[in-house]
This record gives C-alpha cells, sequence and structure tokens, in this order.
C-alpha cells in the first residue's frame, strides 16, 4: 500500500481525477491494438534507405510542380501579350491635327508612316519571339507534367513500402510502449483491488461498530441502577461545594469511528471558573474512590497544585468532606499541602475541628532544605506543560 502511495501512474490517476474502471478498460483496448500492430508489423532492414529516397522524391516532385506552376504563369502572360494589339495609325494622327485645324506638311507626314512602319516591325518580331517562347514552354510544361505524374508514382510506391513496413527501432518502440501501458493497467488493477479490499473492510467494521453501538446501548441500560449510584454519589459531593450549581457524572455510547467505546464526562456548571475544575477532579476521584468499582484501591493522592486556584472556603470544605468520607469507608487520603494553604483553612476553622481534620492528620512535613526533606526522597522535574 506504501508503494502504491507513491507510484507515479497512481499519481497521476488522482492528479487528473480519472476513474479507475474506465481507464483500465481503456488501457485493455490500447493493449489489444498494440498487439495486432505487432503482429502485423513487417520489419525492413533497408527501412531508413527508403526512408531517405522517399523524402528526395518528395522534394524533388516539389520542386517540379513549383516549375510547373512558374511555367503556368508564363503561359498566361505570353497568351495576355499576344492579345494587346496598336491602336494607333498614320490615319489617326491626321485625323488629330485636323481637329486642330493644324495643316500637316507631306515631310511630316512621310516620318509619321516611317515611325508607324518601323514600329510594326517591331511588333512583327516580338510576336514571332512570343509564339517560339509560348510553343517552347507548352512543349516544356507537357514533359514537366509528365516528369511529375513519374516521380508521383515512384512517392506512392515508396510511401506505400514505408506503410506495410517499419524499421526495427519502431518495432522495439512499439513493444516498450506495450509494456509500459501493460504495467499500468496491472498497477491500477492492483489499486482497484485494494480499493475493493479496502471498501469491504470498511463495511464489515461498520458493521461491527453498529452491533457494537448496539451492545453498548443494551449494556448501559442494564446498568442504570449503577450509572444512578455513579451520578447521587458525584452529586452528593458537589452540593457540598456548591448548592446553587448542578453537577454530576454522564456515561454515554461514544458512536464515532474511534477506539473509545464509551464518554465519561463529569460536569459542574462554571466549571471554566476559578477553583471549579479542580473542585470536580476531585468529586470526580472520590467518587471513584468510595464506589470501589473494578479495583481495590483505598486511597487517593492529590498535589499541592488541586488547591492553588481555590478559595479557603472550597479548601475547607474539601478537607472535612475528604475527613468524613474516608473515615466512614476507611479508606485514606493523601494530599501533599503547602502551608499557606493551610493557613487559610486554619483561619476559617475553629480550633477543635483543625486540630481534629488537619493537625492530627499530618503524617510529614516536607521542606526545601535538602532532597531527603522531599516526598520521595530525591530531586523530581516534572514539566507540567507538556
Amino acid at each position: 500500500m506504501k508503494g502504491l502511495e507513491k507510484d507515479p501512474v497512481i499519481i497521476e490517476h488522482f492528479k487528473n481525477n480519472k476513474d479507475s474502471l474506465i481507464e483500465i478498460y481503456d488501457l485493455e483496448e490500447e493493449v489489444s491494438q498494440l498487439q495486432d500492430q505487432l503482429q502485423s508489423f513487417k520489419v525492413a532492414s533497408n527501412y531508413h534507405d527508403i526512408e531517405k529516397e522517399a523524402d528526395e522524391v518528395s522534394y524533388t516532385l516539389k520542386k517540379l510542380e513549383n516549375k510547373r506552376v512558374l511555367l503556368a504563369n508564363s503561359i498566361r502572360n505570353i497568351e495576355k501579350s499576344l492579345q494587346i494589339e496598336p491602336d494607333v495609325s498614320a490615319d489617326r494622327v491626321a485625323k488629330l491635327y485636323q481637329q486642330a485645324n493644324i495643316q500637316i506638311p507631306e515631310m511630316v507626314k512621310r516620318q509619321v508612316q516611317e515611325v508607324l512602319n518601323f514600329h510594326n516591325g517591331l511588333l512583327t518580331k516580338r510576336k514571332e519571339r512570343l509564339f517560339n517562347e509560348l510553343k517552347n514552354n507548352r512543349e516544356n510544361l507537357s514533359s514537366m507534367n509528365k516528369d511529375i505524374e513519374l516521380t508521383g508514382d515512384e512517392l506512392d510506391r515508396l510511401l506505400g513500402y514505408l506503410n506495410t513496413h517499419g524499421a526495427l527501432d519502431e518495432y522495439v518502440s512499439l513493444n516498450n510502449k506495450l509494456s509500459d501501458i501493460k504495467s499500468k493497467k496491472r498497477r491500477l488493477e492492483e489499486h482497484q483491488n485494494i480499493i475493493k479490499t479496502y471498501k469491504k473492510k470498511l463495511r464489515d467494521i461498520q458493521t461491527e461498530y453498529t452491533n457494537e453501538t448496539k451492545q453498548a446501548e443494551e449494556y448501559l441500560e442494564s446498568i442504570s441502577e449503577l450509572l444512578d449510584n455513579i451520578m447521587v454519589t458525584f452529586r452528593e459531593m458537589s452540593k457540598s461545594f456548591y448548592e446553587n450549581k448542578p453537577g454530576g457524572i454522564k456515561v454515554t455510547n461514544n458512536d464515532g469511528e474511534n477506539t473509545l467505546r464509551f464518554d465519561i464526562k463529569a460536569k459542574i456548571q462554571d466549571d471554566s471558573s476559578d477553583g471549579v475544575n479542580e473542585v470536580k477532579i476531585f468529586c470526580f476521584d472520590m467518587t471513584l474512590l468510595l464506589l470501589q468499582l473494578n479495583h481495590k484501591v483505598k486511597f487517593i493522592f492529590h498535589d499541592s497544585r488541586l488547591f492553588s486556584n481555590m478559595d479557603p472556603r472550597q479548601r475547607y470544605t474539601l478537607f472535612k468532606l475528604a475527613y468524613e468520607r474516608t473515615k466512614i469507608g476507611n479508606f485514606q487520603y493523601i494530599a501533599s499541602v503547602n502551608e499557606d494553604t493551610l493557613q487559610t483553612v486554619e483561619e476559617i476553622m475553629d480550633k477543635e475541628e483543625y486540630h481534629e481534620i488537619i493537625e492530627k492528620n499530618i503524617i510529614l512535613t516536607l521542606t526545601d532544605e535538602s532532597e531527603k526533606s522531599k516526598l520521595l526522597g530525591i530531586q523530581v522535574d516534572m514539566d507540567y506543560e507538556k
């Protein structure tokens, strides 16, 4: 499973948001097509030579076609030139002078005629040259059409051969591509099988969760009297501290997807206030001690930190309650208490009560004079913030 998490095929698959089943079918079709191509593939040892020859023939054909275009354009231009006739004659020149009321001298008439004769001679020679050029171009065009046809046939033959054959490196490339696609398909199928197994296991776990949730509900119903006893015990002690603040221990079925079967919550209203949370801890621990459910521990121990946020009245109630309840049940309550804490309690207790509850029960006086005078006889550094 860890290998699949880093598989580039699987990463790309989820990155592109593809459907595994559809992609597997697509790859199956691609595998089939490549296998057919390889089966009908004909390897030509001279494939690259023929490919080069086909490129040369294609280049020659393009050159011939370009020349044919030039010849065709030349023929069209010559034909247009032959259609142009001169529109200036000696009579027209004479009429232009008559319209201007100018008498043309005889000598000028002869010169005009000579110019026209010279011009006509040039036109005749030009036409002869154009006709000869037109004839040659048409012959060249006819010959070029034949060359183009032959060259085109040769190119078709070469391309036809290339289409039905392939080079060895192309065959190897197709084989490699087939292997890659098969590998990709196999990895997607493995992933698909893992997903199926996971979903089946998830359904089994969900069924198990449902059954266990039902059993837990039935169990809680069957021990309702015990839960009532826990609630009453906790409430009796919390009321000793706060008459008007509801409190209790609630045990509920945890139907979430986790390993915690029951939620056990001790609650005193306003337990975020100074000292209230510490009182809740004391009441919870005393409930565990007094009811002796599933254990045989006959004592509890509280560190001086428990009393630091309490007011003198809360401290007084705690020590009095611990004294009375442990005495009745033959239990033991152990606490490490700072001297200033005891002083605040002494101020609100009468002397006899303070002596009975506190002074008579001081077993060990701890100081910071040396490590031996500490609770465990050694220096212990505790990081309570972690």
